[in-house]
């Protein structure tokens, strides 16, 4: 079963994919301003390519964001994406 949990520092933090405990993918954001966080890189690991890994990732940061009111800025490009795919998943998130 795959986990995702966040680790958020001052400035930088990432929402990490776990698998059976073992590190399979990271999102990866910057923090630009008190409400504002900028969404880098992306990174799911061979093994696990085509089990939704990136959108567990992807939701869990949409619900932190909503929960705290911080708005998204997606350079990353799976990140931009998933909010062009799905505006009305991530829509309300810009």
């Amino acid at each position: 079963m795959i986990e995702i949990k966040q680790e958020d520092g001052e400035k930088r933090g990432r929402f990490v994919a776990y698998n059976d405990g073992v590190e399979v993918g990271e999102m990866t954001y910057t923090y630009a301003g008190p409400v504002k966080a900028i969404f880098d890189h992306t990174f799911v690991d061979d093994s696990m390519r085509g089990q939704n890994v990136g959108r567990l990732m992807l939701d869990k940061a949409a619900e932190w964001m909503r929960k705290n009111e911080i708005k998204l800025i997606p350079l990353c490009p799976y990140v931009k994406g998933q909010v062009i795919k799905h505006p009305d998943l991530y829509g309300d998130l810009l």
